[in-house]
């Protein structure tokens, strides 16, 4: 829910948001992109620490206290998944989560 809450907040009036769920025996693709404002290559890594807030000039609602992606990412471990993120500043952002399915 946050991942798709960010997308809406940093993707204009009239922008798109694209969520994607595949499902295969063993993993689960979780994909949400969005033609928002983007995050530039070298904050990939970045985004998810702690109190990491991008670049003041393109967050328009600087509302969030950087905790977010870092909560997201430490979820997704948990259910021993990974988290990655892909785009570029002015083009848009692309967050991928892969969940294993769990065998029983």
């Amino acid at each position: 829910m946050y991942l798709l809450s960010n997308s809406i907040k940093f993707t204009p009036e009239g922008g798109k948001i694209r969520i994607s769920i595949v499902n295969s025996a063993a993993e689960v693709l979780v994909t949400i992109s969005d033609n928002g404002v983007g995050i530039s290559p070298e904050e990939f890594t970045a985004v998810f620490q702690r109190f990491y807030k991008i670049d003041k000039s393109r967050n328009t609602n600087n509302n969030g206290n950087g905790l977010g992606l870092a909560i997201v990412k430490k979820i997704v471990s948990l259910h021993q998944g990974s988290i990655e993120v892909d785009g570029a500043i002015g083009e848009g952002t692309t967050m991928i989560i892969r969940l294993p399915v769990r065998q029983t």
